[in-house]
């Protein structure tokens, strides 16, 4: 089993599993990562979809993106953001969006946590929602006015992105 949670790619080298018991009649398994030095318990079928039960888990967030918002007459709005995987999360908003949503740009950074603080940023000094949950269901509440863009990058750039 150990080798098809590793084949999936998405835990580190050094991930211990050690099977602990079941739940609902599913096997249970106890994760050691090494990246951040945590452990969770899972089932059989979350580990054989790569899925993490550690600190790192879903949040492995180290890209924060800028994607613009746009309606017939040009960008309505700006959605802000973080993603493990940008090119996912836009694909997504896309699909329930009334707006097409086009990528500005993404920006990497180091950790977790330094990618979590620019977005915090982000929400607490821009007005933000300026959508409504009809139209973007995915993610209104990261949206803002489209003059806020060189203020997010600002704020990217000085959380080191």
């Amino acid at each position: 089993m150990i080798q098809k949670f590793m084949a999936s790619g998405q835990f580190e080298e050094g991930t211990k599993f050690v099977k602990v018991g079941s739940r609902n009649k599913k096997a249970v398994w106890e994760v050691f990562c090494p990246a951040c030095e945590t452990s969770g318990i899972s089932t059989l079928d979350n580990l054989q979809q790569g899925k993490r039960p550690c600190s790192c888990g879903t949040a492995r967030q180290k890209e924060a993106y800028i994607n613009f918002v746009k309606g017939c007459a040009g960008p309505v709005a700006v959605k802000f953001g973080i993603a493990n995987k940008s090119e996912i999360r836009i694909r997504n908003q896309n699909s329930r969006c009334i707006y097409e949503v086009e990528n500005f740009g993404v920006w990497e950074f180091e950790t977790k946590k330094s990618c979590l603080a620019a977005e915090r940023e982000c929400k607490q000094t821009l007005e933000c929602g300026v959508l409504t949950k009809e139209e973007m269901p995915d993610g209104f509440t990261e949206s803002t006015w489209a003059l806020n863009l060189d203020k997010i990058i600002s704020i990217y750039q000085k959380h080191g992105g």
